[in-house]
């Protein structure tokens, strides 16, 4: 635990000058709280992903949310891949 605590630490301490638009929606929310909760405008926070399955009929099953934190990598809880098989 102590070693994802720490790589996250140099993660982001290492980022923090190199993007200084990161984080930074290119498109500012009406609202400055989550209370009541809007639907987002398409392509306004262009760094989350949603993570779903699709079991073969076309939907998807939501099962957690994740950022991009690289071209090739997407950051999310354990829980939401613990157990997977592809």
């Amino acid at each position: 635990m102590f070693s994802l605590i720490f790589f996250a630490g140099v993660v982001v301490a290492t980022g923090l000058g190199a993007l200084p638009d990161c984080g930074k929606t290119p498109i500012p929310p009406d609202e400055s709280r989550i209370v009541g909760g809007k639907i987002a405008i398409a392509y306004s926070w262009p760094w989350q992903v949603e993570m779903c399955m699709d079991y073969g009929w076309g939907s998807c099953d939501l099962r957690c949310g994740g950022t991009i934190i690289d071209e090739q990598w997407i950051m999310s809880a354990a829980h939401c891949v613990d157990g997977y098989e592809d």
